[in-house]
Order: structure tokens, then C-alpha cells, then sequence
């Protein structure tokens, strides 16, 4: 359930606070913004927890699908920002014979995104400058026991929390702020009161909002009577007779990839194409990425099939060069916001930053420093997102 934010400001003025650290009349204000609480994550990106957290746990994902779509006869919304080629959706119709309609209200699939979710979100990383109202409530009564009011501002302040929603937040999120000196010490008084308030909340690190202009469409997924499918889900059914790629299959494609022969290559990229993309990610996403260059200069790069992985693998096309961190960086990060981050994919790309970029300065072409591969680790906010 959503929650109006207030904004608690301070005056910059040196007036705002006198010479006894006391907050003056007409010092502050507390206003209503236009945006409202969703929900807190320590998350870079919105993961399983969070979707369950921000009202967003009955979407059906890709291993729950088996058991809860039914595709026959159905009519699909499609929500913008969707992983899925209109080339599947065809296929789809085909298959099912469902219907694809520009009304949600007359729908009985909703076919949402991670991308579309993220969208409709911000996030703030002062999460220990907020405190629901009841919290700040009790703030100010201890920041009133130390005498920080006078009792013009005590009056202001007892009207304008009269007049809040009791159930809502409130954001004393001036980090960096340019008052006089008194004005300095009264804040950094008052945030010293509020940290164990921050701290028994257990709040996450980025504080998630929704914006007021965007919140139709956030009610419109969390309320759908219609039932709401990840676009994962359905490429999963699109692609459940395909051939799966197996990790251990990657050194011998990769072969047939850079070879000087484009029958080879046409041939590689065809078995990719014809895929079960999303269960062969792993070999796919990173072929894709390292050898962008060697699968243009095929014969069906402007194939159907090849336009559909094409379409999936947008955020990883282009040339990728092997000697720059910045590659390697962007793989992990493209990887992260997929939700197709796992062992195998960090492993392989460890092991080539070390052997390529790394390799005279520390790998094994270097004379004088090494690093084992073993302590070339993902920094932890990375590691936390890797998949089973």
C-alpha cells in the first residue's frame, strides 16, 4: 500500500535557529510532494523479495507458469518495455489461437515486465532521513523534552501534524545543507534523535517511490483481475520445445563463431537462434556480447529468427572490446538488471578479464605481479544478485 511523503525543511537562513539551538517560528515547513511511498530495498535493481514487499507478488513468474497459464483462447495485454519480439507473439497466436488486445479491461493475461516495474519507480538512497509520522511524531516530542522548540515553533509544528495523514512518511532528507552555524548543530541534534528510530525500523538503502502521474498503472498491475504473467513466463511457453544450450557447449560454438569459414558461422548462429534463449542465456547473452561483429557477417543475420534474438538481446548487441573493463563492467551490470546473473556467467567472465585485459599487468602473461583467479571476485552489491 502506498503512503504520502511530507517534506520536513529547514529555513537556511542563520535566523532559523537562535543562539540557544532552538528552532525559531516560520523556521520550517512540512509540505506534501508528489510522490508516494512504495517501499525500501538494500536492492540495485527490483528483485523477487522486493516484488512481494511493493504489492507485486502475485505476478506469475516463469517457474510458476507450468501450473498457472493457460494460454488457449485467451486475449493478452501487453505492457510497455516487454522482453518478448512481436515474432513470439505471433507464434503465440498461432499456437493458441489468443488474441492480442489494446484494452486491459476486456484482457484475461496481463504481460508485464521487470523493465516496465523499475519504470514506474525512484529511489532515494537517505533512507535514515525518513520516519513514518508516528515515528517523527515521537521525535519531535523528545527533540521538545531537549528544548530545541521555542514555543512559537511548538505551536506551528502541533498545527501542521494535525493537519498530516497519520498514515504516511516523512522525509528529512536535506543531506547536504547550507545553513549558519546554529542552524548545523539544530539538525545535527535532530538526526541524532532519529537514528535508532531509523535503525528499529529496519529500513532498506534506497527508499523506492512511485510518481503520483504514474501510480494509475502501479494500481492497475497490483488490483488486475486479469491475471499478471512476467514476459519471461511467456517466452518460457513460446520456447518449451526448443533445444536448451548447455554451458559446456560454449568453447565449441564459440569455435564455429569466430571462424573464418561463414558457413560456420551461419550455422552457429541459426542453432542459437533456434534456442530456448532464456534457459540457454548463459551462452548465448555472452556469444552475443564478445563476438557481435562475427555473427553480422553471416548469410541469415536478417533471418525471422535471428531478428527475434536479435530483439531479446538488444542491451547486449555491439562490439565489445576484450582489453577495456568497461566491457566486462557493462556484461555483469547488463546481466544484473536481466535477472540472468549466475556462476557460470561470472565465472567465464573472470577468467577472460584475467587471460585478456588483466594479462601482462597480472595474468599470466605478467613478469613481475600476479592474481589468481580466485581473489578476482565480484564486489558484494553483484554478488548478492547471482541466480541458482
Amino acid at each position: 500500500m502506498t503512503k504520502k511523503i511530507y517534506n520536513f525543511n529547514l529555513n537556511r537562513d542563520d535566523a532559523a535557529v537562535n543562539k540557544n539551538v532552538e528552532l525559531s517560528s516560520g523556521a520550517f515547513d512540512i509540505e506534501l510532494t508528489d510522490e508516494l511511498y512504495v517501499g525500501s530495498s538494500d536492492n540495485y535493481y527490483l528483485s523477487g523479495d522486493d516484488l512481494t514487499k511493493f504489492g507485486l507478488h502475485n505476478i506469475v513468474t516463469a517457474k510458476q507458469q507450468p501450473s498457472v497459464i493457460s494460454l488457449q483462447d485467451v486475449k493478452i495485454y501487453r505492457y510497455p518495455k516487454l522482453n518478448l519480439p512481436r515474432q513470439k507473439f505471433d507464434l503465440l497466436k498461432e499456437r493458441f489461437d489468443c488474441k492480442i488486445t489494446r484494452d486491459s479491461d476486456k484482457a484475461d493475461i496481463h504481460v508485464v515486465s521487470y523493465k516496465f516495474l523499475e519504470s514506474l519507480f525512484t529511489y532515494n538512497w537517505y533512507s535514515d532521513k525518513f520516519l513514518d509520522y508516528r515515528d517523527f511524531v515521537r521525535v519531535c516530542i523528545i527533540a521538545k523534552e531537549k528544548g530545541m522548540f521555542t514555543d512559537g515553533a511548538l505551536n506551528e509544528l502541533r498545527e501542521k501534524l494535525s493537519e498530516m495523514d497519520q498514515n504516511s512518511i516523512v522525509a528529512f532528507n536535506q543531506h547536504y545543507y547550507n545553513g549558519g552555524h546554529n542552524a548545523h548543530l539544530w539538525r545535527e541534534q535532530f538526526l541524532k534523535i532519529t537514528k535508532p528510530f531509523h535503525e528499529a525500523a529496519n529500513l532498506g538503502s534506497r527508499l523506492v517511490m512511485i510518481e503520483k502521474s504514474k501510480v494509475k498503472d502501479y494500481n492497475r498491475v497490483v488490483n488486475s483481475v486479469a491475471t499478471v504473467v512476467f514476459d519471461t513466463a511467456i517466452t518460457e511457453i513460446i520456447d518449451e520445445d526448443l533445444a536448451i544450450i548447455e554451458d559446456d557447449q560454449y568453447g565449441t560454438i564459440e569455435q564455429m563463431i569466430t571462424s573464418n569459414d561463414i558457413d560456420n558461422r551461419t550455422l552457429a548462429l541459426e542453432m542459437l537462434a533456434n534456442s530456448n534463449i532464456e534457459k540457454s542465456f548463459n551462452v548465448v547473452s555472452s556469444l552475443y556480447w564478445w563476438h557481435y561483429d562475427w555473427m553480422k557477417a553471416t548469410n541469415n543475420w536478417n533471418t525471422v529468427n535471428v531478428k527475434a534474438m536479435r530483439s531479446r538481446l538488444k542491451s547486449y548487441e555491439g562490439g565489445h572490446d576484450t582489453n577495456n573493463v568497461y566491457s566486462y563492467n557493462r556484461y555483469i551490470m547488463a546481466l544484473t538488471e536481466d535477472r540472468k546473473l549466475t556462476k557460470f556467467a561470472v565465472d567465464n567472465t573472470r577468467s577472460l578479464f584475467l587471460n585478456k585485459c588483466l594479462n601482462v599487468m597480472v595474468g599470466p602473461g605478467a613478469e613481475v605481479f600476479k592474481v589468481d583467479l580466485e581473489h578476482l571476485v565480484l564486489k558484494e552489491k553483484y554478488n548478492n544478485s547471482i541466480n541458482e
